[in-house]
């Protein structure tokens, strides 16, 4: 087998690696855009370092390198990770110093359990809700204390932005955001042909409390619950489980046909919520820690 590193700045190449990935089922921790142009974008953006395995002059296997900065963290994607230590010339190039991590799902086939330079760490749970197994409940709040308010970009993102970096500060991963983090993140669902829907709770000094960031996809009609959280001295007087099943709500009113969600295996309280709602989980990712 043949190992190369991919130019990022060479659209052939590029091209190349896009119809590869196309093919292929989705894994690990997030799933590729479908669209080329943002494919691209988005390879040149993260500043990747990319290498491609051949056999037969076909790709058989990548492994995708990302640094982030700003947590110390190294996250390395592939096709078949357990493969990484064959090849002298990506181990060189990872920089050890940081968290070394990769995230494997469940339905992906590895050898990684049975290697000792793979050490678990984090387990996420995937849950999925169809349009008929949904068990909403109506969670009344004070309408005195608490009103829903739909995301403004012009008054609302440094809000929003906020908030957001407040409740999940200690997340396993997690890299603070700034406005325009999170303004790029709203235009890269835009541009995928996903439709953003961020509903927050505010409180009478006009604050945000809590917020649900959901986007449906006009294609396959799929929804996903991308985030949602509230301050810590406002929890656990039902506003979480409110704003989310307004959301959900308003996902099935448009069409979605299910709706998808991560949440973290050990968080048990997130969980009974969704379960009450009628989520199953239908798959699982595990990080693991890669040592040298």
């Amino acid at each position: 087998m043949k190992i190369n590193k991919l130019d990022i700045n060479n659209a052939k190449e590029i091209k190349y690696f896009y119809n590869f990935v196309c093919k292929i089922h989705d894994h690990g921790h997030s799933d590729f855009t479908k669209d080329f142009f943002l494919f691209k974008e988005s390879m040149i953006n993260k500043n990747l370092i990319i290498f491609l395995s051949h056999s037969k002059n076909l790709i058989d296997n990548y492994f995708m390198i990302e640094q982030e900065k700003k947590i110390n963290r190294t996250i390395i994607k592939s096709l078949d990770i357990s493969k990484i230590f064959q090849y002298h010339e990506i181990i060189n190039t990872i920089d050890f110093s940081t968290s070394v991590e990769t995230g494997i799902r469940d339905s992906e086939t590895s050898k990684i359990l049975s290697n000792k330079k793979f050490r678990p760490t984090e387990t996420y749970n995937f849950m999925e809700l169809e349009k008929t197994n949904y068990k909403g409940n109506k969670v009344n709040i004070d309408e005195k204390l608490f009103q829903r308010k739909s995301f403004d970009i012009k008054t609302d993102l440094e809000k929003l932005t906020n908030l957001q970096n407040i409740c999940f500060r200690n997340h396993h991963g997690y890299q603070e955001n700034r406005p325009q983090d999170i303004l790029r993140e709203i235009n890269y669902i835009k541009k995928d042909n996903k439709n953003n829907y961020i509903l927050g709770l505010i409180n009478p000094k006009n604050e945000w409390v809590g917020y649900a960031w959901s986007y449906y996809n006009l294609e396959d009609k799929i929804g996903k619950l991308l985030m949602c959280g509230s301050l810590k001295n406002y929890r656990n007087h039902g506003l979480a489980s409110s704003i989310v099943n307004f959301s959900i709500n308003h996902l099935f009113e448009l069409g979605c046909k299910k709706i998808r969600l991560e949440v973290d295996n050990n968080n048990s309280f997130a969980k009974k919520i969704y379960s009450k709602m009628g989520f199953n989980e239908y798959d699982n990712l595990k990080w693991y820690e890669l040592t040298k």
